[in-house]
């Protein structure tokens, strides 16, 4: 449950750095498939990424680095938090919105 929460989590805010402004759809299981409030399949193409911290000191944790991964058809990011707690993260987040 909990992996399910931090993967929901980080699509929320992958997300957030769309350029579209629209709602983000409901997401379910349906069978052994993830599916949108229509029910049509999701398939979750994904990358890790650098710790924040990590990536704000060479100038990469900014809009332009997620529309590049974006443009690489990634629809889900991990973001790895080495560097404190979930606090930090959340700022970290808001700072490149």
């Amino acid at each position: 449950m909990k992996k399910l929460l931090l993967f929901l989590t980080t699509l929320f805010v992958f997300n957030s750095f769309s350029q579209t402004t629209s709602p983000l759809s409901k997401i379910s299981v349906t069978g052994n498939n993830f599916v949108n409030a229509e029910g049509k399949p999701l398939i979750f193409r994904g990358l890790n990424i650098a710790d924040p911290l990590n990536l704000s000191k060479v100038n990469h944790w900014n809009l332009a680095f997620f529309e590049e991964v974006k443009r690489w058809g990634a629809n889900v990011v991990r973001i790895r938090n080495s560097q404190g707690s979930k606090e930090n993260v959340r700022s970290r987040c808001a700072k490149c919105k």
